[in-house]
């Protein structure tokens, strides 16, 4: 029978084994530096290499492109709103610049649902209906390298003296209404 890591197996040996280490670790999540100056062992190694190597990495996150209307407030509010009510920027962004060359005395509330409605118009014909994912077929012998809870597992780990049911019910699988009700 296989056996695998889980997050109950991980839990039990944290809770039983590393008991010595807990009130280290509540010091370290809590971030008091008094708390964790008790613990001489607990010390940032080369903090320094650290600062510099983050700071790089902050370097490199790429800057936002710079949208074509970036220089009209009006605009950038407007595309602001837009992309926080979850419509794709890509489509947003020649609209955006429709409507204030084609209406540019408009309210923002007026340019609202007018935008809204062109970006209906212009996601049909963008998107497509999605695919369902091609379900991958696994043979029966590679039943053992799935996740835990697929039932082909489970399945794949019964003995000739257990069934089923006995099985998911172990592995919790399946809801015990009496202790429910």
């Amino acid at each position: 029978k296989l056996e695998r890591i889980t997050v109950n197996v991980l839990r039990s040996v944290y809770d039983d084994e590393l008991k010595p280490v807990h009130p280290m670790l509540n010091a370290i999540r809590r971030g008091n530096p008094t708390l964790i100056a008790k613990y001489s062992d607990l010390r940032v190694e080369d903090i320094d290499k650290r600062l510099l190597s983050l700071h790089q990495k902050i370097n490199q996150i790429p800057d936002e492109p710079e949208l074509p209307f970036s220089n009209n407030e009006q605009a950038m509010r407007l595309y602001r709103l837009l992309v926080q009510t979850d419509c794709q920027s890509e489509i947003l962004i020649p609209l955006v610049e429709k409507i204030f060359r084609e209406q540019p005395k408009l309210t923002m509330r007026e340019m609202m649902p007018v935008v809204l409605d062109w970006y209906d118009e212009s996601k049909q014909f963008v998107d497509q209906q999605p695919k369902a994912p091609n379900a991958t077929v696994v043979k029966r012998a590679d039943w053992s390298s799935l996740e835990t809870c697929d039932l082909r597992f489970v399945y794949s780990q019964l003995t000739k003296k257990e069934d089923m049911y006995s099985a998911l019910k172990a592995n919790k699988l399946i809801l015990d209404l009496k202790k429910v009700s």
